[in-house]
């Protein structure tokens, strides 16, 4: 069976949300917002600090770091595995981000392009000096830049990175597009004979744990990656109702030995199908085939409880943020997630969204 991970995403992924979807329905692992390290290693790092919080944290978790200076890269990683920075079980670097602002710095997915082949390859071997295999290494990018590069993966592999997530589009492509799925095969193969234990996680256009597993079968990869499919359903890494032989996985999916730390998850044996579906069904394929026709947890939620979840994120953020250390208005986001898919949600949602704080929204909600 595959192994499942939280997405990272930029003001969403703290740990109080990771800690609201594990205990909806744990995946496996989850990561941090991504973060920037060369601001952690600057006078702004106290602002910073935050993202790298793991107080409400029930499964491993992984730090996902980005940025320029591969000294600093090194530095961070080397606090994370020390124990500095603590309650890591990985570090990810970031070579996925297609943002512009980001791109034009020469970050992230930007250094696909292969005239910056370099600097990634200063960026990974400072953050292995930084870790000292005291900690895995995984990281994380997309088919390319313009276009499907698979000298870019080829180039990955090539440094035995623990793990390799791919969410299957191009930079250009932002999320614009359907999810390439097949795409990620070739990297499989590529994985096979470059760098056998690296683990391959499929991102991208995953709703939730059932169309996760048949994905993983049908293109052979070790893990599947949920990022806005959390938004549709906070019990997405659940298994459905139809599957009462189905378990979850346990939460230690990360291990490490005294000669070589590794990513671990159960070896893929099933067949693999030839059958490569339309970009069109890809992007429908969540009503037709994830939930086969069963209510998930999510649906059989009433109002009530929908509405008692988005309380309980709201008061575990005003606890873990007191004083505003963390602002009110990206919270009001997550209304979206919780108060829907009832009569009046989008009137009350839209209340929700031009309150002003915590306390404001509570009294409304109550």
């Amino acid at each position: 069976m595959a192994f499942f991970i939280l997405a990272p995403m930029d003001d969403v992924t703290d740990t109080v949300f990771r800690r609201i979807v594990a205990d909806c329905a744990a995946p496996d692992m989850t990561m941090t917002e991504f973060v920037n390290v060369d601001g952690l290693t600057s006078v702004g790092r106290p602002k910073l600090m935050h993202r790298l919080s793991v107080e409400h944290d029930s499964v491993p978790v992984i730090a996902q770091i980005w940025g320029k200076k591969p000294e600093n890269f090194k530095q961070i990683a080397d606090e994370i595995a020390s124990g500095v920075i603590p309650g890591f079980a990985g570090v990810d670097i970031n070579f996925g981000c297609p943002e512009k602002s980001v791109v034009k710095n020469e970050c992230c997915s930007a250094l696909a392009q292969l005239q910056l082949r370099d600097k990634a390859l200063a960026i990974i071997n400072a953050t292995k000096e930084g870790l000292v295999g005291r900690l895995p290494l995984s990281i994380k990018t997309r088919l390319g830049f313009k276009d499907i590069d698979y000298s870019w993966h080829e180039f990955l592999l090539e440094q035995k990175p623990d793990m390799l997530t791919v969410h299957v589009r191009t930079t250009r492509e932002m999320s614009k597009v359907p999810a390439r799925w097949e795409a990620i095969e070739p990297i499989v193969i590529l994985r096979d004979r470059i760098s056998p234990n690296t683990k391959i996680v499929l991102n991208g256009d995953v709703m939730n744990r059932e169309q996760g597993e048949k994905l993983a079968r049908k293109h052979g990869v070790d893990g599947i990656m949920i990022g806005r499919g959390v938004f549709h359903d906070p019990y997405c890494f659940a298994p459905t109702t139809h599957q009462p032989t189905c378990q979850l996985a346990k939460p230690a999916a990360l291990s490490a030995s005294s000669d070589a730390t590794h990513f671990s998850s159960p070896v893929l044996t099933s067949p693999y199908d030839d059958t490569v579906r339309s970009a069109t069904q890809r992007e429908n394929a969540h009503h037709l085939e994830v939930h086969s026709g069963c209510k998930t947890p999510w649906q059989q939620k009433t109002k009530q409880e929908r509405i008692d979840l988005l309380k309980h994120h709201m008061n575990l953020h005003e606890q873990t943020y007191p004083n505003g250390a963390r602002p009110f208005n990206p919270l009001k986001k997550f209304a979206k997630i919780y108060i829907s898919d009832f009569p009046g949600a989008s009137e009350l949602r839209d209340k929700v969204m031009h309150t002003s704080s915590v306390e404001e929204a509570i009294e409304l909600l109550q």
